[in-house]
């Protein structure tokens, strides 16, 4: 990013203490992340509050802050210590969040030849967006979300990342309560929108799954009849999208997107593909990965790549960080999939362990689906039944929602089930059903960390 003094902010605030001149280059709101360089905003936490870590933070060099109203009010004489004898600056805000939020809209609007990419979805945001930017990275300079900095609050701090001589911004954009892709959609302006598919994942915040989609859909709503807009061949909510939101609409998925013209599944080696006269092979393993491809292939085309260059960005990417089916083989063959787990994905990771080749046993561990709301109790159902379908070895249901999964399991004829609410059950359970050679999936929410069974496979 290009450095930007504090004045620059004060349309989106209340006052400086310190000097107005005060430059930063990046954004923080974690006190472990702060780079000296960066302006660190003051956000209430779940557990803690930012205003807390700034004596911290002054001490290692950090200068900018972006502080609320009511901590300038009640520190006065600190405040005031910490500008004339530390040469810090801060930001006074009503309210921070909304501040960080419109001046990264103001920052990005500096930029108008940056091409913003917005993707949303249940799920794939992550590894699509990974693909992507790694495919139009071939040819453009590109900025794009790190990590999953998707949210109101990890939105604004990829927003101040962007430089000004960035070629186009990926961005993902994800949302769990009403509301929210407004503000998404307000600070990115996305000209060019990817839908990777929309199903009841985050629906607990909703009222219903149509306020869902209804909400995810209005990234859509700002680029006019100048949006290109890429969605799943298989999106049963694309004829909404089309005739809510004007624009050019692109089917993608494999048999759909043209330069995806042969395929092998690798099983858990991944996908080799050949795009146009290019042959590679992705790591990317299951059906749902081949999708993401996809999507990124359409993108780069339509940003008009060839297909050497699409092809080696499809190629590079590797893995998409912490969580996203890690493989792991030792005595066992595990796949550490904890990221996220909605009903999709479930049905994906279900699909996929039953139908990849195994010597040994296959053991499932198949956590709860959090947030679903009203969705919840059907959404386990289902999964109950597809997973005793599945004719599994073992499978193990943990958390208070999979309840009505291991019901369902048992109504269904599944057989050598198990279900608990306590961690360390679950884990003694694991422990005496595993032998060497086993095949074992860990998919659940986040929330439940299933990745701590490591202790009895590893």
């Amino acid at each position: 990013m290009r450095t930007v003094a504090l004045y620059e902010l004060l349309p989106f605030a209340v006052s400086i203490a310190g000097s107005e001149e005060r430059g930063f280059r990046g954004v923080a709101v974690d006190s472990r992340e702060c780079e000296e360089s960066a302006l660190f905003a003051a956000l209430p936490g779940e557990r803690t509050d930012g205003h807390h870590f700034i004596p911290d933070l002054i001490s290692g060099g950090v200068r900018a802050f972006l502080i609320a109203r009511w901590f300038a009010d009640e520190n006065q004489e600190r405040l005031d210590g910490w500008v004339k004898n530390d040469g810090a600056s801060f930001l006074i805000a009503e309210d921070v969040l909304k501040t960080l939020q419109r001046a990264a809209e103001w920052y990005l609007s500096l930029m108008p030849q940056v091409r913003r990419i917005g993707i949303t979805g249940s799920s794939g945001k992550t590894t699509v967006k990974e693909l992507t930017a790694a495919v139009l990275g071939r040819r453009y300079r590109v900025a794009y979300t790190k990590g999953n900095l998707n949210s109101e609050i990890g939105l604004p701090l990829v927003a101040f990342s962007v430089d000004p001589d960035d070629e186009i911004a990926v961005f993902e954009m994800g949302i769990n309560h009403p509301g929210e892709m407004d503000v998404l959609v307000q600070i990115v302006k996305p000209q060019t929108a990817v839908i990777t598919n929309i199903t009841s994942a985050h629906a607990g915040m909703f009222p219903d799954r149509d306020g869902l989609i209804l909400e995810k859909m209005k990234i859509l709503s700002r680029a006019g009849n100048e949006l290109t807009a890429f969605v799943n061949q298989n999106d049963e909510n694309r004829s909404r999208y089309e005739s809510t939101y004007p624009g050019t609409y692109i089917k993608y998925g494999f048999g759909v997107t043209p330069a995806v013209e042969a395929v092998e599944n690798l099983g858990y080696e991944g996908w080799r593909l050949r795009i146009g006269s290019e042959e590679i092979v992705s790591p990317l393993f299951g059906r749902y990965n081949l999708e993401n491809i996809c999507a990124a292939v359409a993108v780069g085309r339509a940003f008009g790549l060839t297909d050497e260059e699409v092809a080696g960005g499809i190629a590079s990417v590797r893995s998409v960080g912490f969580g996203r089916s890690c493989l792991k083989n030792g005595r066992f063959f595990i796949i550490e999939d904890c990221y996220n787990a909605n009903p999709g994905s479930m049905a994906a990771a279900v699909d996929l362990f039953r139908e990849t080749p195994s010597e040994g046993r296959r053991i499932f561990v198949a956590g709860a689906m959090r947030e679903l709301g009203i969705c919840s109790d059907e959404c386990h159902r289902e999964l109950g039944r597809q997973t005793a379908a599945a004719g599994f070895d073992a499978v193990l249901f943990y958390g208070e929602e999979a309840a009505a999964a291991f019901e369902a399991f048992e109504a269904a004829g599944g057989q050598n089930g198990f279900f608990t609410t306590d961690f360390e059950d679950l884990k003694n359970h694991l422990a005496a059903q595993v032998h060497d050679g086993d095949h074992i999936l860990l998919k659940g929410s986040r929330s439940l960390q299933l990745e701590r069974l490591e202790s009895v496979l590893v």
